[in-house]
């Protein structure tokens, strides 16, 4: 036997220290040992530990009581998680008994381990309890929680059979058993989560859900391929429901849904099948306007002598020269779309029954877009042309009331129409009609087509050409009517026609204004393309380039009124 008087340890610059003298003793006999009570003290917390052991009977506790702040854990784990929202310590509480015979020994114990945030928030942290005992029916059951504000958020229980006996030590697992995970029928109150979401976002709701997972041992069930979701054989029994979602996004967005939802099969590969419905809601898209003017460093513009710019000042130069000009693009798509996916990079996706509904009483604003959304689309896994699983789109999403603003004039949705075929990946179809009343002509914007190459047509009545309806749409009037300035303006604007037309249509459909001004800028080389309007609401365009680094030269044009400065 080792009698010890005073046990000193100092570890990560904490000191612990015995509070009193024990004893260790081993043997007679092989396999026998005894200890005294045993208590190790310090900065962090106490250990304590006392107990026996010999062929016929074991008596062993231990406990752990330790508070690690946050300097302690950053030198023994270092990782961002501890001074994450401010810092948090933890708290980790553990007790543990083992006893009985070796025939049927019994082991029980808990566990629990709580972070414990600096600022007001509520800690968050985990609980365990559990029991293994021996015997020819050996079975390890635990109970496991998740916790916020001493309550419990999230409840599991498990049962894992196991063998025990003397050829085989205390416990294992039972190769002819099942392992089963039940998550027994309970809610959970999203408001608990609030403090862990981004920035002005809060959920409002109750989660219903009830679940069972039966994992095979080894042997049992089809083996599963490299794509499985969880490599293991078993069957999964999921369900989840919230009758009343509420989420509120930033720049007072919200939406208010009802989710049901359910996961069924095998672990390997599950079928989710899941309904959502958007009840109401208003997606407010931020319209941030961009920095155009930076204060110091070098004109990011000089540094670019990449092809795309070398292509655009080039195609920009040859557009002015005398003799045919080759069309000059204002949106240029990339001509490759990057390596494919091989099949070891294809991320795991499930059996898929997922139908959405949106009534119509959602409502999306930004970027001159101002519309309400209702349809129904329904989402399922299907197989792209290199046989990869990807989300397969069906179904239909309709805008029947909005309006959209472009170039200085506010169009109506008289039709808005996007449908989704199935294709992998999804590639819908869109069919829209906007109008807008300019002066006597009504003008209307076609667009028809996928989503990936839409056709944009241009009409009006009385019947004018598409060279006549963007001087009305710019400046009120046909070609004809145009004094010589405007006139020379639309021909310098003009003379790629219709490709340059259709492009300048094609970004003020799908960025407004903003995305207008940025592709244009990009394209011609230079820092700033801005369009607007003067005191007297006609239109303008205003172009700039930086001539040093602190220095920027403006031109701007009335679009309505000749004129520059």
């Amino acid at each position: 036997s080792v009698h010890i008087d005073s046990l000193v340890t100092r570890t990560f610059g904490r000191t612990m220290r015995t509070s009193a003298p024990f004893t260790f003793s081993i043997g007679p006999g092989e396999g026998v040992f005894e200890m005294t009570q045993f208590e190790f003290a310090g900065e962090p917390g106490t250990v304590t530990a006392r107990g026996f052991w010999n062929e016929n009977e074991r008596d062993l506790e231990a406990a752990i009581d330790l508070l690690l702040r946050e300097e302690l854990l950053q030198e023994i784990v270092p990782s961002p998680l501890w001074s994450l929202n401010g810092g948090s310590d933890l708290k980790i509480d553990m007790q543990t008994n083992l006893e009985g015979s070796q025939a049927d020994p019994l082991v029980s114990g808990s566990l629990s381990a709580d972070l414990l945030p600096h600022r007001e928030d509520p800690p968050v942290g985990t609980d365990l309890e559990f029991t293994a005992r021996g015997g020819p029916e050996a079975v390890l059951g635990a109970d496991f929680s998740i916790t916020s504000a001493d309550s419990a958020l999230l409840r599991v229980h498990l049962d894992w059979p196991g063998k025990s006996g003397p050829e085989g030590g205390f416990w294992r697992p039972d190769p002819n058993r099942n392992l089963i995970l039940t998550m027994p029928a309970q809610k959970l109150d999203l408001a608990r989560f609030n403090t862990r979401l981004p920035a002005e976002t809060v959920a409002t709701g109750v989660v219903d859900l009830a679940a069972e997972i039966t994992v095979f041992p080894p042997g049992q069930g089809d083996e599963p391929d490299s794509l499985a979701l969880i490599p293991l054989r078993g069957e999964i029994d999921a369900r989840m429901g919230i009758p009343k979602l509420r989420i509120d996004l930033p720049n007072r967005s919200w939406l208010r849904t009802e989710v049901e939802a359910q996961v069924q099969g095998t672990l390997a590969d599950p079928t989710v099948t899941a309904g959502v419905k958007v009840k109401s809601g208003l997606i407010r898209i931020p319209e941030i306007p961009r920095n155009l003017l930076p204060v110091e460093g070098s004109s990011y513009l000089w540094a670019l002598n990449d092809s795309l710019l070398a292509s655009a000042d080039s195609a920009l130069a040859d557009s002015l020269a005398p003799g045919p000009r080759e069309p000059l693009l204002v949106f240029q798509v990339p001509d490759q779309d990057g390596p494919a996916l091989s099949s070891s990079q294809a991320m795991p996706l499930p059996q898929l029954d997922l139908r959405v509904e949106i009534t119509d009483d959602v409502r999306i604003i930004g970027y001159g877009v101002d519309i309400k959304l209702l349809g129904q689309v329904a989402v399922t896994r299907g197989y792209d042309e290199d046989n990869l699983p990807g989300p397969m789109v069906k179904g239909a999403l309709q805008v029947h009331e909005g309006t959209l603003k472009a170039m200085n004039r506010v169009f109506d949705v008289e039709r808005g129409n996007i449908r989704f075929t199935g294709t992998v990946p999804p590639d819908p179809h869109f069919d829209f009609l906007l109008e807008s009343q300019v002066n006597n002509y009504l003008i209307r914007i076609l667009i028809a087509g996928q989503a990936s190459a839409p056709a944009i047509t241009l009409t009006s009545e009385p019947d004018l050409s598409e060279e006549d309806i963007m001087a009305v749409v710019l400046f009120g009037q046909p070609m004809g009517d145009l004094d010589n300035d405007q006139r020379g303006r639309m021909q310098e604007e003009n003379d790629p026609t219709k490709e340059l037309q259709k492009n300048m249509a094609g970004l003020a459909m799908a960025f407004g204004a903003r995305g207008l001004q940025e592709g244009m800028s990009d394209s011609f080389g230079v820092d700033m393309v801005q369009m607007g309007s003067d005191s007297s609401g006609g239109s303008t365009l205003m172009v700039g380039k930086f001539i040093t680094p602190d220095i920027m030269l403006k031109y701007h044009q009335s679009l309505e009124k000749s004129g520059t400065y």
